[in-house]
């Protein structure tokens, strides 16, 4: 049976929320809706599970005009394909530009000249995208990412290796249980396929030490770095080291490159280890 398309709408006004809705349900979907792009968003980092997100670019409770459009920024930077619905005849068309150039978006639909038939066939084409993007995800080589808190931090590691450097970062938390019934074993079930590892060592707890207080990585982080140590040997592992981050002396002879601020400052530094350890 096929795989059922998670789809994501985000739309304030009722009327709009049940037609898309009712276009899309026959689909093969199961649809989630919002009424506002926080909320959304909420979602979207704790379950990053999904294949289609359809938005409204103004919603009422909006009071900034560029929030839709930040928002299918969000969406576009885990590729992950947007429609735009908008009730805004005026800016639609410079709107739509920008969506176009800046953030892939996939269609954009007028509230007032929407075509259903149009906007069913966006759907399915979306579909494919997706499709087509998780086949091509298929034929990387899998880098495990180690992290703890910094969503910001991850997001552009994520970035990184997946367009630049076109390798296929697993996140634990966005992918499936797949029959694992701790969060352990999802861990090894998935850390086992990887060829490569890389730990973001960010400062995320304060820990006090005989009156001294300092920063270190959260406690998963090193539990996983210490697993994966030993599955791929020290020589396949990469230490991205925030400043003001406390790391243990077990973990010297693993390769380090710290940062201050962004993960980009390194840039050079990581692809030249990823070219040494022959992934790229």
């Amino acid at each position: 049976m096929p795989e059922k398309k998670i789809v994501i709408i985000i739309e304030d006004q009722e009327k709009w929320l049940r037609k898309l809705h009712g276009y899309i349900a026959n689909l093969n979907c199961e649809i989630e809706t919002f009424k506002s792009f926080d909320e959304a968003e909420e979602r979207l980092i704790k379950k990053p599970t999904y294949h289609l997100v359809v938005t409204d670019i103004y919603p009422k409770d909006s009071l900034e005009e560029e929030r839709g459009l930040r928002f299918a920024e969000f969406v576009s930077k885990r590729e992950v394909p947007v429609i735009i619905v908008s009730g805004k005849e005026k800016k639609n068309f410079e709107n739509a530009v920008k969506a176009f150039r800046d953030f892939k978006v996939s269609d954009f639909f007028s509230k007032k000249k929407f075509d259903k038939l149009k906007f069913i066939e966006a759907v399915k084409i979306a579909f494919e995208i997706e499709k087509r993007r998780k086949q091509k995800i298929g034929a990387r080589t899998n880098i495990f990412v180690i992290h703890g808190h910094n969503e910001e931090r991850l997001l552009e590691l994520k970035i990184l290796l997946k367009d630049d450097f076109n390798l296929n970062p697993i996140i634990l938390k966005e992918q499936p249980e797949r029959g694992a019934q701790t969060i352990i074993e999802k861990f090894e079930n998935y850390a086992k396929n990887c060829k490569y590892a890389i730990a973001l060592f960010t400062p995320d707890d304060e820990v006090e030490k005989n009156g001294e207080k300092y920063l270190q990585a959260r406690p998963n982080v090193i539990y996983e770095l210490g697993w994966l140590s030993k599955k791929l040997t020290r020589k396949k592992i990469m230490l991205l080291v925030q400043e003001e981050t406390t790391i243990f002396s077990d973990f010297q002879g693993i390769i380090q490159i710290r940062f201050k601020t962004k993960i980009e400052e390194k840039y050079r530094k990581i692809k030249v280890e990823l070219e040494a350890a022959g992934l790229i």
